[in-house]
């Protein structure tokens, strides 16, 4: 009988989803936009935790580690949510640390200033501190930009929503947590 209590609970663990980013305390919420939560990660600057991040799209089958972080960019549809964790970021310095990791990976800088334009404007009209949440919907093609439930705008150009994802899931991606928290969660 303990056999089968323990086997159920291991069978209960595979394929679930923390929505707990454990170092920082944020809670994420299981789902956006009909979007599954597939994995939680931070964004570390040095020692400073400048925010935590919940990548959601539709859950893969289990793939195989060589090509997790490519199904997941091949995705239709992903949202990013970053909630500030560092109380001295503003919306001019997020929109600058997000084009300038957008810039290496995308090639039109038009775009990428008018991402940062986007940002800094949707900045401006929310309170930014400690608790913000930043949220990107991307397809493959567009980014759209939520601050706090507000929308601030969507940025077109071909790849453009790709590339933002390249910044989390690429082999530079700037948050090793959410990777390895998506290898355990999906990659076989």
């Amino acid at each position: 009988m303990l056999y089968v209590i323990i086997l159920l609970c291991a069978l209960t663990a595979i394929g679930a989803v923390s929505n707990v980013e454990k170092s920082t305390g944020v809670k994420f919420p299981d789902k956006i936009n009909g979007l599954d939560l597939l994995g939680v990660g931070v964004r570390k600057k040095g020692p400073l935790k400048v925010y935590a991040l919940g990548l959601y799209s539709t859950p893969p089958p289990p793939t195989p580690l060589k090509s997790l972080f490519k199904t997941l960019l091949s995705s239709p549809k992903s949202t990013l949510l970053l909630s500030l964790t560092f109380s001295s970021v503003t919306g001019p310095k997020m929109a600058s640390a997000l084009s300038s990791s957008l810039s290496t990976r995308y090639p039109s800088p038009s775009k990428v200033t008018e991402l940062s334009s986007v940002i800094t404007s949707g900045a401006s009209s929310s309170k930014i501190g400690k608790g913000t949440l930043f949220q990107f919907d991307c397809s493959p093609d567009s980014v759209s930009v939520v601050i706090n439930g507000k929308e601030a705008g969507e940025v077109e150009g071909k790849g453009i929503g790709k590339a933002f994802c390249e910044i989390y899931l690429d082999e530079k991606g700037v948050s090793k947590g959410l990777k390895e928290d998506l290898k355990e969660n999906w990659g076989e």
